[in-house]
């Protein structure tokens, strides 16, 4: 794992320098201030820092769906759907709540998830097979959950767990809500009681 955690490093340094220009071949580039070096260095930290907490602390907290379920049942224990309003809308994890990803803000995360040390449980459509109308299977090896923890804990939420299977949407252990599902509760609960 340190070779191939130390190659990634590598790359994405070398990547970071040819596009900010530290490596431009033109002798008449000029130099770079000391402002400007001091900034990359910030950034290239970071982005190793991030690159690092990937590689290292990410796996060790995708879980099972039966650790999920477990996990789910505690007191304390926020299910956090980022796909986007959308996709939640037409289907989600019983009982989790919505903040899409590219809505993430310190101000949003906070209103959201008020403690930092509550355990967060996230998924993505990726963590289950294609349900025509429900989840459009997305095969892409970047996945929603890898963003999603990464920005968690950039913001400090150091509690977070990914689902790491890939499952069926009906699996019993999940409790999978579809929109019609919830538009029927509502329906039935509409309904006046009958006395008979």
């Amino acid at each position: 794992m340190g070779a191939k955690r130390n190659s990634l490093l590598a790359a994405a340094t070398l990547s970071l320098f040819i596009a900010t220009g530290c490596l431009a071949a033109d002798a008449d580039t000029p130099a770079l201030s000391d402002i400007q070096l001091s900034e990359m260095s910030a950034e290239s930290a970071y982005f190793s820092k991030t690159l690092a907490l990937a590689l290292d602390l990410r796996p060790t907290r995708l879980i099972t769906a039966d650790e999920f379920k477990a996990k789910r049942s505690l007191d304390d224990a926020i299910i956090l759907d980022t796909r986007s309003a959308k996709a939640y809308a037409k289907s989600h994890i019983e009982g989790a709540i919505n903040l899409p990803l590219t809505e993430m803000t310190e101000l949003s995360l906070a209103a959201a998830l008020p403690s930092r040390t509550v355990p967060i449980l996230i998924y993505s459509d990726q963590n289950f097979g294609t349900a025509p109308g429900l989840i459009p299977h997305d095969s892409s090896d970047l996945s929603l959950n890898l963003l999603s923890f990464l920005a968690l804990n950039q913001y400090g939420y150091a509690n977070v767990h990914e689902l790491g299977e890939r499952l069926a949407f009906d699996d019993p252990r999940i409790d999978w809500n579809t929109a019609e599902q919830t538009t029927q509760i509502a329906l039935n609960s509409a309904q006046p009681a009958r006395l008979d």
